[in-house]
């Protein structure tokens, strides 16, 4: 597991503190130096990164600021940031950029705790990246796609769970580098999605996201709409609400296991985004007319 620099630990005060439900892994400053003379992970390397859901409390004070750039993603709740004598407000759909070096103060608002998706990143083309994102002229910009963002951020976080060999750092430095370039291309001021569009996206990344909690509000940022709007749209289009697709979605995924492994039912309920079991059972009862298990021994076909 590679070593945690106090560094990256959230902060109250003195005294480092963790969220529920936290992820976090620091490379190695040894790793980081060698990853300089790879010719990818030169251009781009994490070297810290993480997932901080409603972090309440959550404040970072550095008055030398940090050696890597900061990246961070806001997709529920606000928090702030003090940059450069001037103050901001980060909300959700919003991602923040701190350069390296700049002195800065930054935490979660005490009425609504952000959740976040955040990296220090370092190497020859960071700078160039955050240029083209738009954060030369403003530290704070509104991202449409920001949930696209985060999954990349995801993705970078979920290959250094992995381990901190050369081939997770690669696929971790691509998915950064991914990160920033969909910033530089679905930034805002822009116009929203067109309804059809937006419809189309939601279902795309619900059906890309079946077995995790997606908000309407998470919905909503990703196209650009407030969340009444999308959900009009969203009932005309496809006849049900958000909620009534994320169901039947989760139990097309259900079936599939049923009909194609031996998976215990209570590894079908988890694979499919639910937590207990016998919850599942009754709504997959309710949408299906019979439990899992007898629609598993029903001959298909």
């Amino acid at each position: 597991m590679p070593e945690i620099s106090e560094q990256s630990l959230s902060r109250v005060g003195d005294k480092p503190q963790g969220f529920a439900g936290q992820r976090l892994r620091v490379v190695p400053a040894s790793v980081v130096a060698a990853a300089a003379n790879n010719p990818i992970t030169a251009w781009l390397t994490v070297t810290d990164i993480g997932y901080y859901p409603e972090a309440s409390a959550h404040r970072w004070h550095r008055d030398a600021g940090s050696s890597q750039a900061i990246v961070i993603v806001c997709t529920q709740g606000s928090g702030y940031c003090q940059l450069q004598g001037n103050r901001f407000t980060i909300g959700a759909g919003q991602v923040l950029a701190i350069p390296p070096g700049t002195p800065h103060e930054y935490g979660a608002s005490k009425a609504a705790p952000w959740t976040i998706w955040w990296a220090h990143v370092t190497g020859a083309g960071v700078s160039a990246l955050l240029d083209h994102a738009g954060f030369t002229e403003r530290s704070v910009i509104n991202v449409p796609a920001v949930l696209n963002v985060a999954s990349l951020i995801d993705e970078a976080l979920t290959a250094l769970e992995r381990d901190d060999s050369q081939s997770s750092l690669i696929a971790a430095s691509g998915a950064m580098t991914h990160a920033l370039t969909l910033l530089a291309s679905k930034r805002s001021p822009g116009p929203s999605l067109p309804a059809e569009d937006a419809v189309g996206t939601v279902i795309d990344y619900l059906r890309a996201h079946s077995a995790a909690h997606v908000s309407r509000t998470e919905l909503a940022n990703l196209v650009n709409l407030s969340k009444s709007y999308l959900a009009e749209l969203f009932r005309k289009s496809t006849g049900m609400s958000i909620l009534s697709y994320q169901i039947r979605q989760r139990m097309a995924v259900a079936r599939e296991l049923l009909d194609t492994t031996n998976l215990p039912i209570s590894a079908v309920a988890g694979q499919t985004g639910y937590a207990d079991p016998l919850y599942f059972s009754r709504q997959f009862r309710r949408i299906h007319g019979m439990s899992p298990e007898t629609y598993r021994a029903a001959r298909k076909g």
